[in-house]
């Protein structure tokens, strides 16, 4: 429990300290570019893997799958198309 608890003072203090030092660096424009970015890509991928598994739990329940293993796997299946 500790560990979670430093773990979420560390991670937090250690962006920042990335922010401040790129914008110090970079320049501040280039900086809010930065993060723009990667907010909109990880939007999109988080959209990307939840249409994903929303279509995967709505095929196993046309098809009467029990869904349970479509709703909590850890490793995503890898299909070539």
């Amino acid at each position: 429990m500790r560990w979670l608890i430093l773990l979420f003072i560390i991670v937090p203090t250690a962006e920042l300290a990335l922010l401040i030092y790129s914008g110090n660096t970079l320049g501040l424009l280039p900086t809010i570019a930065i993060i723009l970015l990667t907010g909109i890509g990880g939007g999109y991928l988080a959209k990307k893997q939840g249409t994903k598994a929303w279509n995967e739990l709505r095929h196993r329940m046309t098809t009467m799958e029990t869904p349970g293993n479509a709703l909590i796997e850890l490793r995503p299946k890898f299909r070539t198309v």
